[in-house]
């Protein structure tokens, strides 16, 4: 439902426009905008329909919009919502058939405007309207509701952050959710549109689709080209520093005399305070990296295999590697937006530390490196997780950074698993469900039984 409000500027872009951003990927069906002043949408590809019964206030708009929509279930909420999340959307959507009203509780409160309706709701919310009673809730008694609780909420939006009303420009600046508004910042600069047909059992459709951007970035080391990455471009300085410590060529941010990052060209230049560990780079054999074409050319196994053995202690709870590898699959934006990313998180036994994604596996990583490096996080005795297949350069780049869990949702080689086993290093791969395998010293996986 919109109002004046709906164009407050967030991040330079009309919060409307922000929000059907992250809307359109979900559903098929143009959205519906309820408002009296439709004119203010005529530059949107929206429909628009106006209150059915007047000055009802949003219960009203929930009837006109429930009238107008040709679907039998249909979200409903607030155009004055911009940091709404598409993974707890597609959540609630799951719900569709355990009740008329699927709604967000926690606490004393719910979330009417952020809910999914059926058709079914038309009549008791008539009836209610009827009788003068403006309250969304009045009519509540007359259906089912299945509530979205918060412990689920949370696994989507920590901090219910997704349910922030702004109304002016004022309150933007004030909101406690600045730190999304940032990331729909870094959002879009990772994602662009295509106009793409559709092709489905209903026919064919013409839309705008997301894409996620693949941007060459090179890097100019003491004055020589040194290599071309193909990458996301967002976080590329946390990149750049990641890929030089993988390689061996820096230790810290002190290993660098002055670097200068151009992001619209795609360059960045190093200088490193010494000379030398270029050329003994160099001079090594050189591996093409599975899976990542001719971008990054260094990576070696036998670098790898040169890393001490990793002793730790560390340890971590089955179902923590569940909890948390799903809080890792439902954070990534782009990746729900475009499918086209890979996702890596540096994690305590806890929680995620830091998070990272690319359209590259080891570009992933190297910007989770790179971030550590930039915050003085150290990487020892924690765990990586990451959404791709893991190959031997990935092994061997948490193996120089004695990290001593490694754990996939999907598969590793034969060459990681060699490598890890002979590191010390813990692998797991194919976590699905409630179930994984583990290829390497499983004393790390604990049970809670």
């Amino acid at each position: 439902m919109g109002t004046n409000k709906s164009f407050v500027l967030v991040d330079g872009q009309p919060m409307i426009e922000v929000i059907l951003q992250k809307i359109r990927p979900i559903f098929n069906q143009t959205p519906i905008v309820v408002t009296n002043s439709p004119g203010l949408y005529a530059a949107l590809e929206i429909r628009t329909v106006e209150d059915i019964i007047k000055d009802q206030g949003p219960l009203g708009g929930i009837h006109a919009g429930l009238k107008a929509s040709d679907t039998e279930f249909n979200f409903i909420f607030g155009c004055d919502m911009p940091f709404l999340q598409p993974t707890l959307i597609k959540y609630m959507m799951e719900k569709i058939g355990q009740g008329d009203l699927i709604i967000p509780h926690y606490g004393d409160c719910v979330e009417p405007l952020h809910a999914i309706y059926s058709k079914s709701c038309l009549a008791p919310i008539e009836e209610q309207l009827g009788m003068g009673s403006l309250k969304i809730q009045s009519f509540f008694s007359a259906v089912k509701i299945y509530y979205i609780e918060k412990e689920e909420i949370v696994q989507f939006s920590p901090n219910l952050d997704c349910f922030s009303n702004i109304n002016t420009p004022k309150d933007l600046a004030n909101s406690k959710s600045l730190g999304q508004e940032e990331g729909l910042k870094r959002m879009r600069e990772g994602v662009t549109q295509r106009k793409i047909n559709r092709l489905s059992q209903d026919g064919t459709h013409d839309f705008q689709d997301f894409i996620v951007r693949e941007f060459p970035l090179t890097i100019f080391l003491n004055g020589e080209e040194l290599v071309t990455l193909l990458c996301t471009p967002e976080n590329m300085k946390a990149l750049v520093l990641g890929f030089l410590h993988g390689e061996g060529i820096i230790k810290n941010q002190q290993d660098i005399a002055s670097w200068r990052l151009d992001e619209e060209k795609g360059l960045a230049e190093v200088k490193t305070a010494k000379n030398d560990t270029l050329a003994q780079k160099l001079y090594k054999k050189r591996i093409i990296p599975t899976g990542c074409g001719k971008g990054s050319v260094f990576v070696s196994a036998v670098d790898a295999l040169e890393c001490k053995k990793i002793n730790s202690a560390i340890t971590i709870q089955e179902e923590s590697i569940y909890r948390i590898l799903k809080e890792l699959l439902h954070s990534s934006e782009i990746f729900q937006m475009t499918g086209a990313v890979h996702t890596v998180a540096l994690c305590s036994q806890e929680k995620i530390l830091v998070l990272q994604e690319d359209v590259a596996r080891h570009n992933a990583v190297d910007k989770v490196v790179g971030y550590c490096l930039l915050n003085d996080i150290s990487p020892k005795d924690k765990i990586i997780m990451v959404t791709g297949r893991i190959s031997s350069e990935m092994l061997s780049k948490v193996a120089k950074l004695e990290i001593p869990i490694l754990i996939s949702k999907s598969a590793p080689t034969s060459l990681a698993i060699d490598m890890a086993e002979k590191l010390g290093i813990t692998l797991v791969g194919f976590v699905r469900g409630k179930r994984m395998n583990i290829y390497t010293h499983g004393q790390r996986i604990t049970r809670s039984f």
